[in-house]
């Protein structure tokens, strides 16, 4: 496992590619996680990446975690954009789903284009577009939402 806090020079970056790292990065009181079982370093900001797994944890108790089958971490804007089976969560209990998701590391945004489906425990959202802020734990879809309420969660 190598742990990775800042890119190369450019002249070394499209020589770098690594298998089984972990990425850790702090941003105030949160420190993030990104896993990957492949990254090749694109530029001096840009890492592609293969099957990942992100964690923000705050306090030592994961706050938020999220996953894709591949993506581009840009240590400069601090953003993760992944892609194919994107998927993410909080501790609070919302599920998100989507073709791709990205999320913002200084605006603590989890945002999604194109198709999403946010979950709890009692509703189902879809639409098209989605904003969750982490910070104030709410969250917004948007484009032609449907919405199922589950009133009765099984049992006799």
């Amino acid at each position: 496992m190598a742990i990775i806090s800042m890119a190369p020079p450019s002249s070394m970056a499209s020589n770098i590619q690594l298998k089984g790292f972990t990425i850790v990065e702090k941003t105030g009181p949160a420190t993030w996680r990104i896993r990957a079982s492949e990254a090749v370093v694109r530029d001096e900001a840009l890492v592609a990446l293969k099957m990942i797994r992100a964690r923000v944890l705050e306090g030592g108790a994961e706050k938020v975690w999220a996953q894709g089958d591949r993506g581009i971490y840009n240590t400069d804007i601090r953003t993760l954009d992944l892609e194919g089976n994107a998927r993410a969560g909080t501790a609070s209990g919302y599920r998100f789903s989507a073709p791709a998701l990205r999320w913002d590391g200084k605006s603590s945004k989890i945002t999604s284009r194109g198709g999403v489906e946010l979950r709890t425990s009692w509703l189902r959202v879809r639409g098209r577009t989605l904003s969750y802020n982490v910070s104030s734990g709410i969250a917004s879809v948007t484009g032609d939402v449907r919405a199922i309420w589950i009133l009765d969660r099984g049992g006799p």
